[in-house]
């Protein structure tokens, strides 16, 4: 009884592992019915390159001699392109550009062949594609001032985006030449000894920017003619100033209107904050904006703009001014409809040029307010300009 049972036992096992193999062998003839896959090497360590309505995307093939060509697609697989790949065996390097590319972001899978025509497994990869849709999104770094005197031409810089490379400057030398200079995104200042003024005093520039680290292309803002101003800077030897009020207190306190004429960037024109006068001991009180400056140049001149210049970037700035000019001190004439403003910024002369050149013996500035939460005024100096 025992050995017919163990009989039966094996008899039974020997029937499911039959049907067992029957069941796996229905599952994967499928896939053996074409014989072995081969999967040709794939794109590895894919880098993606963005340029102007173009993209490079750069892979290596390693260790497969048989990879002939690579497709890219994109544009869910709308769009393709085949690459030529001559692989040696050993570790081969892979770049392929697409041109005509529309702006906006991609999405690419890319295959291998080989020379049977056998595909590798895909390789996803993104990238984003640039154009003129970016570029017209692009500032120009700030040209504050660019004064001609004594043969220099003196060009102040604001600041610019991060992503930009700089600026591109191009003017005539007095060589005859159109002389471009590649100027530093960081730059707040660029002197130029040759520029030739008398023949054509325009100078234009761009603004070079790179949207990614890795992008192929540069990008430019659109171009800006600026003239420069041939200045002559007034004498203020006859010069004198008056003023709304001035901090009368005694010690370095007493800061009066004549400190705006002075040359010293050391001393300015404060207007009254209160304490005790100086010289009469009358209380004084705080006064607040608007604040004027007047100076009185002593004859009757024309000319084209006034200067201002800070020591230092504080709140005692004013933002905003409006400009007359006066010939006898009591009928004031704006120069202009609307205010000026002005830069809150240390040790750069700002020109604040009229509309068309204006004859008068004074001019007033009034401060209508503050660059920050104050009531005062902080003037170091003033000067007047012709072109």
């Amino acid at each position: 009884m025992k050995t017919l049972n163990l009989t039966k036992s094996l008899y039974l096992t020997a029937c499911m592992l039959a049907l067992s193999c029957t069941s796996m062998d229905n599952t994967y003839r499928d896939l053996w019915s074409d014989g072995e896959r081969i999967y040709p090497a794939a794109a590895d360590s894919v880098a993606v390159f963005p340029g102007k309505n173009r993209i490079r995307l750069d892979w290596q093939i390693f260790n497969d001699p048989n990879v002939a060509t690579a497709r890219i697609y994109w544009n869910y697989d709308a769009d393709s392109s085949v690459v030529q790949i001559n692989a040696t065996g050993n570790t081969d390097m892979v770049s392929a550009t697409l041109t005509n590319m529309p702006e906006g972001p991609y999405s690419f899978t890319i295959y291998t062949f080989d020379r049977q025509s056998n595909r590798s497994v895909p390789v996803n990869v993104t990238g984003k594609v640039y154009g003129d849709s970016y570029e017209k999104t692009l500032l120009n770094k700030l040209l504050k001032s660019a004064a001609y005197e004594d043969g220099v031409l003196a060009i102040a810089w604001g600041n610019v985006d991060d992503t930009s490379l700089g600026v591109k400057l191009t003017y005539l030398s007095t060589s005859g030449d159109n002389t471009v200079l590649n100027i530093a995104a960081d730059a707040d200042s660029t002197y130029i000894d040759d520029f030739d003024f008398d023949t054509d005093p325009y100078l234009e520039y761009t603004t070079v920017y790179i949207p990614e680290p890795q992008a192929i292309d540069t990008f430019y803002t659109a171009p800006v003619s600026v003239k420069a101003r041939g200045l002559k800077i007034l004498s203020r030897n006859a010069w004198t100033a008056t003023a709304s009020s001035f901090d009368a207190r005694s010690g370095s306190s007493w800061r009066p209107p004549s400190y705006t004429i002075d040359g010293s960037m050391s001393t300015a024109w404060v207007n009254e904050i209160g304490g005790t006068h100086k010289e009469t001991g009358v209380a004084l009180s705080q006064q607040d904006y608007p604040h004027w400056l007047q100076i009185d140049m002593g004859s009757v001149i024309t000319f084209n703009g006034v200067t201002m210049t800070f020591a230092s970037v504080r709140n005692e700035t004013p933002s905003s001014i409006e400009i007359a000019v006066s010939t006898d001190g009591v009928t004031w004439t704006p120069v202009r409809a609307n205010p000026y403003l002005v830069q809150n910024v240390a040790n750069v002369v700002q020109f604040f040029e009229f509309p068309d050149a204006k004859t008068g013996r004074y001019f007033r500035i009034t401060a209508l307010t503050a660059s920050g939460n104050t009531k005062n005024i902080f003037v170091p100096e003033v000067g007047a300009y012709t072109l």
